[in-house]
């Protein structure tokens, strides 16, 4: 398997609140963003990683904690992927040509898109476009989006915080995971456009290729 993966300030003037793992060994890759408003995001984001990381080596299904965090976690066994997430944090599959987001948004925009309120278009530069209203931490009840899938040696899953999807869109996510070397230069690429387009917020690309 081949991973890469980069974790950077972006455009952000606070404190890199993402934190993120990579397991090989277990096939466990986690992409976790913590609370802009909310007290310790990054210690937030780094416990709900280990939390959910030894969750998931003890039992090998997905952990609902309660953290002041999003969360997208992606288990690989065999030639099945399973992905789960809470927030707005993304799961993508690539694979023959085409990107396809796993992930569900927990925000109001995505509701609003998904009632025909408003257009996809519009809920990228909607003022309420951060507003979630399920992540872990938040009052109420944590009910995880889950989706799995086949996997096999022509498959990439692409995870991130919404610091690249905020201003990359899913096309051109394609395009430079396609036209780069390898799946580290891909996250490397993949933060540099972000960055290009003035991502405001810290951005966390993890991205693992079923071969190298």
């Amino acid at each position: 398997m081949q991973v890469g993966f980069v974790t950077d300030q972006g455009g952000s003037k606070k404190e890199n609140e993402d934190s993120f793992l990579v397991d090989t060994d277990r096939g466990i890759f986690i992409v976790a963003d913590g609370l802009g408003g909310h007290n310790a995001g990054k210690c937030a984001s780094k416990i709900a990683i280990e939390e959910i990381s030894l969750f998931l080596s003890q039992n090998l299904v997905p952990e609902k904690s309660a953290m002041g965090s999003t969360v997208v976690v992606a288990l690989l066994q065999e030639n099945r992927f399973l992905v789960s997430n809470v927030g707005d944090s993304r799961a993508y599959l690539i694979k023959d040509g085409f990107i396809k987001q796993l992930s569900e948004d927990h925000t109001f925009v995505a509701e609003w898109v998904k009632s025909g309120t408003i257009t996809k278009e519009e809920a990228r530069n909607h003022e309420a476009r951060r507003g979630l209203w399920m992540a872990l931490g938040v009052e109420g009840d944590v009910q995880p989006y889950s989706i799995d899938g086949a996997w096999n040696s022509d498959s990439c899953l692409l995870l991130c915080s919404d610091g690249l999807t905020d201003v990359v869109e899913d096309n051109e996510i394609l395009r430079l995971v396609n036209q780069s070397k390898d799946a580290q230069d891909a996250c490397e690429q993949l933060l540099i456009r972000a960055k290009e387009l003035g991502t405001s917020d810290h951005v966390t690309v993890l991205i693992a290729c079923g071969q190298c």
